[in-house]
């Protein structure tokens, strides 16, 4: 091994040394510096309720199975005449503007009118939306138990077109945590802003 080798191998090793010590510290400061959201940020971030229900194809779908998506979920039916469709209006549009890729995003909507909302009728309702966009239904008990979960007020056994239920978009990260809460009345701006930091946390 002649001079010229033995000496710069060891500044080759130090040049990769510091090129992963650099990498690591920018993938710290990624962790270590929290996204700001115009919504309520959840701090510390906060493992979100799992769910098995049953989604708009007839397949089981659980909150796990969505891992490695950003996951915007709120609680819904298709009968409610203004908050869901503005909900789902204006989460459509974020995800565009925000400029989400497919699958990097799902919207889901759980819905609180189980006896009424049957995989068929959520495929027809959720349609125009595209395919990121899926509904939750099954057992009355389950909806009502994460309801309760995600602290929102809903009746599942009541049904009917005038089914009351708290209006919040529950923003969880690739990970499965919950990162931001997102009212649907909130300026579209706003909502575009919180889950392009959503897509990047």
């Amino acid at each position: 091994m002649d001079r010229k080798t033995s000496l710069g191998r060891p500044l080759l090793i130090v040049a990769l040394v510091a090129a992963a010590a650099t990498t690591a510290a920018i993938s710290a400061g990624r962790l270590l510096t929290p996204p700001t959201f115009h919504g309520t940020a959840y701090q510390p971030a906060a493992a979100a309720a799992d769910f098995h229900l049953t989604d708009q194809r007839g397949e089981p779908i659980s909150l796990a199975d969505l891992r490695g998506s950003t996951v915007l979920l709120f609680f819904g039916y298709t009968r409610c005449a203004d908050v869901c469709p503005l909900t789902l209006g204006k989460l459509q549009r974020a995800l565009q503007d925000a400029g989400a890729k497919p699958g990097a995003a799902r919207v889901v909507m759980i819905s609180v009118d189980p006896s009424n909302d049957t995989p068929a009728v959520l495929a027809s309702y959720l349609r125009p939306f595209g395919t990121d966009f899926l509904g939750a239904t099954g057992p009355a008990g389950e909806v009502a138990r994460l309801a309760a979960a995600y602290g929102v007020q809903a009746d599942p056994t009541a049904g009917g077109a005038h089914n009351m239920h708290t209006a919040a978009i529950f923003g969880i990260d690739r990970d499965g945590r919950l990162r931001v809460l997102m009212r649907p009345d909130s300026p579209q701006k706003e909502l575009t802003e919180d889950v392009r930091s959503l897509l990047h946390s």
